[in-house]
């Protein structure tokens, strides 16, 4: 995990294709480049045998860091691009309780040698949110949980007053216009695995629908890489927060951010239109899961050895694959977007390697300062 630490925003730009084709964006935007991208794309036979979808690839973001993988490790890397920007040493960061987003942020940010501040809205806790527990509370500085969201905006203000001047807030979910165009770039990414023949364009791709901006930014992506695949987003939290407004907003708020940095770019089509919005699969509630999504569980890890979660990724499978029955779909190709990390986690070896690469990096600060 050395290099990736050791890598410029530059060098980041060369193995992330939408800031190598807008080049602003590694001024506007700075990454840290945390993630080993691009991410795999596989045949899944045996699973597309089980699904009766025979034209199955996954795309595993599970493999994004042999750290800690998914989904969110893509949007953490804008995250701490912004920290090393703004030289701030105070993280904060909200999310449901024991999330993926706080864990990833809590590691990576202990890599980058931050003080780290997680604060959960508390939600039913599935066998993955409890694996998360333990990472938080060995590696955090400060964990904070409650059932009362005005209590968690009070903490919040706490926090902010405590630490002012020197404290970046990561937004629930890592969700948020900017973080949307790692998502933008993931769409691109896969635009160049697709010419290089490692699938087929799909007619359908699939992911879950949050705090949003996954869909958001694969639907943009997909518009901008000039792909023709339809983005169906499984909702698996409260309409309140995945809809479709919300993911208007975020779409064109992402925009803004790359017309800022390219103003000839133009999307040709509305992006809302790439999407579709699959509310069928959300079941009893956030976290709580049912026999059809429990049953993907098991299918997953036969065929493929890929573990889900009740909350998330289970029931964008169960999603995927009762979408699939229903429209008759055929050999059509299609890709399922798996966020959730596989990479299996060893408390005290996490420990060490967080700790080696946060110094690591005081070293590399610290010889950076003599330099200049």
């Amino acid at each position: 995990m050395s290099a990736p630490v050791e890598m410029s925003t530059a060098a980041a730009a060369a193995v992330r294709p939408l800031w190598q084709r807008v080049v602003e964006l590694q001024h506007l935007l700075p990454l840290w480049p945390v993630a080993s991208l691009p991410t795999p794309v596989e045949l899944a036979s045996t699973l597309g045998e089980e699904l009766s979808i025979p034209g199955l690839f996954i795309k595993r973001d599970d493999l994004s860091s042999a750290l800690y993988g998914g989904t969110k490790v893509r949007a953490a890397e804008m995250v701490l691009g912004a920290a090393l920007r703004s030289g701030s040493k105070h993280l904060l960061c909200t999310s449901v309780t024991a999330s993926n987003w706080l864990t990833v942020c809590t590691i990576y940010g202990k890599a980058l040698a931050m003080n780290v501040h997680l604060l959960g809205l508390e939600r039913p806790i599935d066998d993955n949110k409890k694996a998360n527990v333990p990472i938080q509370a060995a590696l955090a500085d400060e964990v904070v949980t409650t059932a009362n969201p005005l209590k968690l905006l009070g903490h919040l203000a706490q926090w902010y007053w405590r630490y002012r001047g020197d404290v970046l807030y990561a937004a629930p979910g890592g969700t948020s216009p900017a973080t949307c165009l790692t998502y933008v770039n993931a769409m691109f990414e896969l635009a160049e695995q697709i010419r290089a023949k490692r699938l087929p364009e799909p007619k359908y791709i699939f992911c879950g629908l949050g705090s949003c901006g996954t869909a958001a930014g694969l639907a943009l992506g997909t518009v901008l890489a000039g792909l023709r695949s339809r983005i169906i987003a499984t909702r698996i939290a409260d309409r309140v927060v995945a809809n479709r407004a919300n993911l208007g907003r975020l779409i064109w708020c992402a925009m803004r951010w790359l017309q800022r940095a390219d103003a000839s770019l133009r999307v040709r089509e509305n992006p809302l239109r790439r999407l579709y919005i699959s509310h069928r699969y959300y079941g009893p509630g956030y976290g709580k899961t049912y026999d059809h999504a429990a049953r993907m569980k098991q299918i997953m890890l036969s065929a493929v050895g890929i573990p889900l979660d009740d909350t998330y990724t289970a029931k964008t499978v169960w999603g995927m694959a009762d979408f699939c029955r229903r429209n008759r779909i055929g050999n059509a190709p299609v890709l399922y977007w798996h966020s959730l990390n596989s990479q299996p986690v060893d408390l005290g070896q996490l420990r060490e390697r967080v700790s080696d690469l946060a110094n690591r990096w005081q070293t590399r600060e610290g010889n950076d300062a003599r330099t200049t």
